[in-house]
């Protein structure tokens, strides 16, 4: 005989191994029923007998003697079997394998043996009423006596479901930290490990007394269960933290997917009433108090099922609420909040109808929406005063409450609301209250009586406050989009008076500046039709000239004469102020045809009417902005600011085309006086001279041509800083000081060099210049022409068969004291050509790109051949025509071409 001891606290996995080890050279059905047998004893042992003592396996002549030792001296208790148990089949397991089992008490626990043998039969244990008889269940020992409490019948299903889920946790639980023990699983946590003591050791003997009394009625089959208890007073301690355990492991089973899932509701109601009531009864006897009455479980069910009907009914008026909140986060006017509130407010209150009604400020109410309502009583709504003795008009004036529930109290306090519904018994409306004050009232109607508990007013008193937050919002919304509306309107008309000043500043034609300050000032200001009268009076002051239209034809006027200073007109043309009418026609000043006074018939038709006069800076009027409409009260005080900025606009653009006008004159005066009046007659050669003038101003080019002595002319092209007066001087000075130095007898290098010292001694630093000098000598083949250049363009020598262009031979001029300039001689032949020119022509733009010496020589090419005259305008027209017609610089070109 083989005899194997597992240590105290061992787990399943060594036993298994220990009985294995025991029964070898048995059969294998033999040794896996004694493996299943010890598996089950060991996890009883762990699970309800406190811990395990001790586990002994003897080998027999025929099998094998399983002894497992525990710690609890409580009797075992076969379990009713369960599909959804995991706990009480051990025993049942037990009696099927062994060929007999039973216990026997000890002074510290009990044993549980089990005998197995090659050829099994079924055990015959002792009965359960037999296996009661020979234990002595300590229940009744303590350290103090045992308090007797009988909490009533319960449903035999409901305490057995209850207590199979307990012991489900238990197993769960004990396992875990027996595995964690051993090293088979993980290490329990210090967490779990707490609640597994609590709620295995705490509050145990009421556990297993109930355990008993329910196994005992299902055997039974009695319905329900009488439950009684005898517990110490000091247990009350143990069930309170046996019930905040249990709710722990709740959360924990939850929390780590365990396969025990958490307590049911009604298992966790049923814990807390129990274990609650117990409380109760302890708590009284350990104060010395008189004992309450157990309350039944019947009446918890009951004020269970109240309790969840009001949450019930909370969490859908909450859900409403939710629903309510989520129709107005994209509510953006005052119906969209009406339907939302009245949708979800009369369905959650099975009210008959519902409505909302809102202040105007115009001493008038309005109705954004209704649910309900006939017809007639909609209308009536609308049409009711804010005045008026009636529920939504007296939340709306004072800003309280108002809630009706009888037909006596309707009667009592609102006696006209019966004509208004005639069917509506209750009725509760409540104030739309906001930071600005009551926007409104929120009604509903009941056909019947009815009480408006807590619940129902905290209700709409919440819905009322989310519909006033929300038509502020709206109304928030509306302004905002208002606001928007106008800037927008004014950012657009501001750009379009911008970009019509530009234009008009760009522009230098009378005709198109006047055209496009009519287009611009009929567009902004929302006319049919504008018109812009020039005030050219005629020797009897009357006469006005029609210089531009807008939105209408030209024909529509070519049968009336031109306006005079009547009643209408005359404030404008005068310039004493600007004059707008709603409409026209009902005016003083307006007539039909009689002399002075309105417009005639068969003109455009007119309701609103604007006219604003165009004043010079002087004062002068120079004109008007005249406006029409067919419809009334299209020109505000808006449309007057953008017409008074265009009419400004226009009068400054005149001004500047008169200033730019006279300027012109002056300037082609005075650059007329810096150029030759006209070229002179050169024998054996053709002159040619091209100019053209960046702006109105005096440029800085020039040319000269003059006779030095026989035979000899002096040939001069320059350009001079700047532009304007200063350089109309600088240039004055340059070409007098080279004729002189020239006439004198100096060379071209020579001449530069008295230009520049005069220019340095000047002692302006800005001053300074490019220029070249020549002198031309035509002889019976040909001309030879010496140049010196400071700084300026290459000359251009056009040959039958070549271009040349001939470089600087010094640096600027006015720039530094020390400059040396040289001379070159070039022979030109009969039929060629010398071509003076500016920077103006090379550097002309275009895109950022210059057209340079590269054009220059292509452009002249094509004009080989050509006269003098054909070749300097040409090259200007062709630099123009690249720079796309905007030049930023004068130019100037001199042609001489040699006879052939």
């Amino acid at each position: 005989m083989r005899r194997i001891e597992v240590a105290a606290d061992g787990d399943v996995a060594e036993a298994r191994v220990s009985v294995r080890a025991a029964m070898a050279g048995r059969s294998e059905e033999s040794i896996t029923a004694a493996e299943l047998i010890i598996s089950e004893l060991v996890t009883n042992g762990l699970l309800h007998g406190g811990g395990i003592e001790s586990v002994v396996v003897t080998g027999t002549a025929d099998g094998a003697r399983i002894e497992v030792a525990d710690r609890n001296s409580r009797s075992p208790l076969m379990a009713v079997t369960s599909s959804d148990a995991m706990t009480g089949r051990g025993l049942h397991l037990v009696t099927r394998l062994a060929s007999g089992w039973g216990v026997t008490p000890t002074a510290t626990g009990k044993v549980v043996w089990a005998d197995v043998v090659d050829a099994p039969s079924p055990a015959t244990p002792e009965s359960e009423e037999e296996l009661l008889a020979i234990w002595d269940d300590p229940f009744e020992d303590g350290p103090s006596a045992r308090v007797h409490i009988t909490l009533g019948q319960v449903p035999t299903e409901l305490l057995v479901a209850a207590k199979r889920h307990v012991d489900n946790i238990v197993r769960e639980f004990t396992l875990a930290a027996s595995g964690g023990r051993s090293g088979v699983s993980a290490p329990v946590p210090a967490s779990l490990a707490g609640l597994i003591d609590r709620v295995v050791h705490r509050f145990e003997d009421a556990r297993l007394i109930m355990k008993r009394q329910a196994t005992e009625a299902a055997r039974a089959g009695a319905s329900h269960v009488v439950l009684e208890l005898g517990l110490p007073v000091e247990v009350a301690d143990a069930a309170e933290e046996y019930l905040q355990a249990l709710d722990e492991v709740d959360s924990y089973c939850r929390a780590n997917r365990l396969l025990t899932l958490e307590t049911p509701p009604q298992h966790r109601l049923f814990r807390r009433w129990y274990i609650g009531e117990i409380v109760k009864q302890l708590r009284a006897v350990a104060n010395g108090d008189e004992r309450p009455p157990v309350r039944a479980f019947e009446q918890c069910l009951l004020g269970e099922i109240d309790r969840a009907d009001r949450a019930r009914r909370t969490a859908e008026q909450a859900a409403r609420l939710y629903t309510v909140a989520v129709a107005l986060a994209s509510a953006v006017s005052a119906e969209d909040v009406a339907a939302a509130v009245l949708q979800e407010g009369v369905a959650a209150l099975g009210a008959s109808g519902g409505g909302v009604i809102l202040a105007t400020g115009a001493n008038r109410l309005s109705v954004p929406g209704t649910v309900g309502y006939d017809e007639p009583v909609v209308t009536r709504l609308r049409e009711e005063h804010p005045d008026a003795d009636l529920p939504a008009a007296h939340a709306l004036r004072t800003g309280e409450a108002v809630w009706l529930e009888t037909v006596e109290e309707r009667d009592a306090r609102f006696p006209a609301l019966a004509g208004l519904e005639p069917g509506t018994v209750a009725m509760c409306a409540i104030p739309l209250i906001t930071s600005d004050g009551v926007l409104g009232a929120l009604r509903f109607s009941f056909t019947e009586r009815t009480l408006f508990d807590d619940d129902e007013q905290r209700f709409v008193l919440a819905l009322a406050a989310e519909a006033a937050e929300a038509l502020q919002r709206a109304n928030l919304l509306h302004l905002e989009r208002e606001a928007r509306r106008r800037l927008e309107h004014e950012r657009a008309s501001l750009e379009k008076l911008a970009a019509v000043g530009e234009a008009m500043m760009r522009r230098r034609d009378l005709d198109a500046i006047l055209q496009v300050a009519t287009d611009a000032a009929t567009q902004v200001t929302g006319a049919e039709f504008g018109a812009f009268f020039y005030n050219a009076e005629d020797q009897t002051g009357q006469s006005y000239l029609l210089y531009s239209l807008s939105g209408a034809p030209r024909e529509a006027f070519a049968d009336f004469p031109m306006p005079r200073a009547t009643a209408v007109f005359g404030a404008t043309f005068a310039g004493t102020g600007n004059v707008r009418f709603d409409d026209v026609t009902t005016e003083a000043v307006y007539g039909h045809n009689p002399p002075h006074h309105g417009m005639p018939d068969g003109h455009l038709p007119v309701r609103s009417y604007m006219a604003i006069p165009v004043l010079l800076s002087s004062g002068d009027v120079v004109g008007g902005l005249f406006f029409g409409h067919s419809e009334v009260g299209r020109f505000g005080a808006s449309e007057e600011r953008l017409a008074v900025g265009v009419a400004g606009q226009t009068a400054a653009a005149i001004e500047i085309v008169r200033s730019l006008e006279d300027r012109a004159r002056v300037a082609a005066q005075l650059q007329q006086s810096l150029l030759p009046a006209e070229l002179p007659a050169v024998p054996g050669a053709e002159l040619g001279a091209a100019y053209s003038a960046a702006g109105a101003a005096v440029g800085g080019d020039f040319y000269d041509v003059f006779p030095i002595s026989p035979g000899r002319w002096g040939v001069v092209i320059g350009d001079v800083r700047g532009r304007g007066p200063q350089a109309a001087a600088l240039t004055a000075l340059t070409r007098y000081t080279i004729r002189t130095a020239a006439l004198l007898g100096r060379g071209p290098a020579e001449t530069l060099a008295v230009l520049n010292r005069a220019l340095l001694a000047n002692g302006d630093a800005e001053q300074f210049c490019t220029s070249v000098v020549a002198v031309l000598e035509i002889g019976a083949t040909g001309a030879r022409v010496t140049y010196a250049s400071g700084g300026h363009p290459p000359v251009a020598v056009l040959r039958r068969d070549a271009i040349e262009l001939l470089p600087p031979t010094g640096p600027l001029l006015g720039m530094f004291e020390e400059a040396e300039f040289s001379e070159r001689v070039v022979d030109v032949g009969c039929g060629d050509s010398i071509v003076l020119y500016t920077d103006g022509i090379s550097e002309a733009r275009c895109d950022g790109e210059e057209f340079g010496d590269g054009r220059m020589q292509q452009t002249l090419a094509g004009l080989r051949g050509c006269t003098a005259a054909a070749i300097a305008d040409g090259l200007i027209s062709e630099a123009r025509t690249f720079g796309v017609g905007v030049a930023s610089d004068d130019a100037a070109v001199f042609a001489v071409k040699i006879d052939e």
